[in-house]
């Protein structure tokens, strides 16, 4: 038996996310129809992050075992010659049978992009939100500085029950700053970890503070144990990214 590593790129616009469900396509389910040949069995994938429906991965690192033991090149050709046209793995390399895709990653980067032209191309409709409004940059800028570091963002996460929220909701932001390129403003997240819907809710405070609409007090108040009333919008998902993982 040996475990493999992928990296894994998608276009999750038709995709109800990464992981398995009973009928709805997932990435997790097409990457485990494409592996049943090579072991002519259910070859089980653990990714690394569950991304939700819409959202896209350039970086999405995921796991399995196989009985017959192959080398790289050739499980690569054969997943991606019977992956749909959205999904394909980037790279197979053999690891230790201790490792884990999800909980030994470190660190994990994601991006959400705006185009903040008036007119948004249709080319760019199903990766990045159309956002023509007046934003101010210093207070995204202090926006970003509040968020950074290690805090509770239990306010961030959109969990309805106590049962499906996890243990602790203390995160580490290492780095949370945005990048202008043309028409796009893209803001990039990196952290230990993130909650259900962290980063489109983090999107969506920085976005309100920005327009002015939410005060940089306020801000700082949403960062702890309380539930404090809703002043933001969780983003749209598909103009989330998930860029890279690291280990």
């Amino acid at each position: 038996m040996q475990r493999y590593k992928i990296k894994i790129a998608y276009d999750g616009t038709l995709y109800c996310g990464f992981q398995r469900q009973q009928s709805d396509p997932t990435i997790q389910k097409a990457l485990e129809e494409s592996l049943a040949h090579l072991d002519q069995a259910f070859v089980q994938v653990v990714g690394a992050s569950r991304t939700d429906a819409k959202v896209h991965a350039m970086g999405q690192i995921a796991h399995f075992d196989l009985a017959t033991v192959r080398d790289s090149l050739s499980i690569l050709k054969a997943i991606n010659a019977r992956l749909p046209k959205e999904i394909r793995v980037l790279s197979v390399e053999p690891v230790s049978p201790d490792f884990h895709a999800r909980f030994h990653a470190k660190k994990k980067v994601y991006t959400y992009t705006l185009s903040t032209a008036f007119q948004q191309s249709p080319f760019h409709r199903f990766h990045t939100l159309h956002f023509p409004h007046k934003l101010d940059l210093s207070r995204l800028d202090l926006g970003c500085q509040i968020l950074k570091g290690t805090h509770d963002f239990k306010q961030f996460a959109n969990t309805t029950t106590e049962k499906n929220r996890p243990p602790s909701t203390v995160r580490t932001l290492f780095d949370l700053s945005y990048e202008i390129e043309n028409e796009f403003l893209i803001l990039k997240f990196s952290g230990d970890g993130f909650l259900y819907n962290m980063v489109r809710n983090l999107a969506g405070a920085l976005l309100e503070t920005a327009q002015n609409r939410l005060s940089l007090e306020t801000l700082s108040h949403l960062l702890g144990p309380s539930i404090l009333e809703r002043s933001f919008t969780t983003m749209p998902a598909h103009a989330l990214c998930l860029e890279e993982i690291f280990y």
